[in-house]
């Protein structure tokens, strides 16, 4: 994929977020309150994630950290905790953040 495609994808599901994150909460966590929308690019860092909402869990206000993928990246797991850490740091928070992979790569052996 280019990066043109890239953006249309991560356009495309930001959107999705935006029209019910309320259905996104309820997914990834099983309950849950959305409570709020937070900017995507995180103030004080030149990073953006794909959506951040302000939830309420179990009557713990929260932030849920969503971040689209289209195939493995061995990145990931690091952009991950970089993205938690500075949003915790940000909001003052606790954030739970999660991948949602789009398409699966298959390798043929």
């Amino acid at each position: 994929m280019n990066s043109i495609e890239d953006k249309a994808w991560d356009d495309s599901l930001k959107n999705l977020v935006d029209a019910n994150p309320q259905a996104f909460v309820e997914w990834l966590l099983g309950k849950g309150e959305f409570r709020g929308k937070l900017p995507y690019q995180l103030k004080n860092w030149r990073l953006e994630v794909d959506a951040l909402l302000k939830v309420e869990v179990e009557d713990e206000e929260m932030l849920l950290e969503i971040e689209f993928q289209t195939y493995h990246d061995s990145d990931m797991a690091e952009r991950l905790l970089r993205y938690n850490v500075l949003a915790r740091s940000e909001y003052k928070l606790p954030v739970l953040s999660v991948v949602i992979y789009l398409l699966i790569s298959i390798i043929h052996i």
